[in-house]
């Protein structure tokens, strides 16, 4: 399946990756969970995006200090609205939009 997002800078085009981004609760209030794929190993980084790409969390963190793979984000400083979580390592990438209520 391919996501295809219509932004005031251009076209994103998302192909979605055999092991998907899971995240939960969505919507979500004031946290979520990031389930993250097995094919990601060692450092990651995680980046909150708005509707218009800018950057307004980042994490980098390691999955080693994760026993089941679930990192906990803080969004109580978010407004309501629709944002994008975007999960990399040094060769893989997933995004999966949610929901902030």
């Amino acid at each position: 399946m391919i996501l295809t997002l219509l932004m005031s800078i251009g076209v994103i085009s998302f192909a979605q990756s055999s092991n998907p981004l899971n995240i939960y609760p969505n919507p979500a209030n004031d946290h979520m969970y990031v389930q993250v794929p097995i094919n990601f190993s060692g450092a990651i980084n995680i980046y909150v995006t708005d509707m218009n790409g800018r950057v307004l969390k980042s994490i980098k963190t390691n999955l080693d200090d994760y026993a089941f793979r679930k990192v906990e984000l803080e969004l109580a400083d978010l407004d309501r609205g629709y944002y994008f979580v975007n999960v990399e390592d040094n060769s893989n990438r997933a995004v999966q939009q949610f929901i902030k209520d």
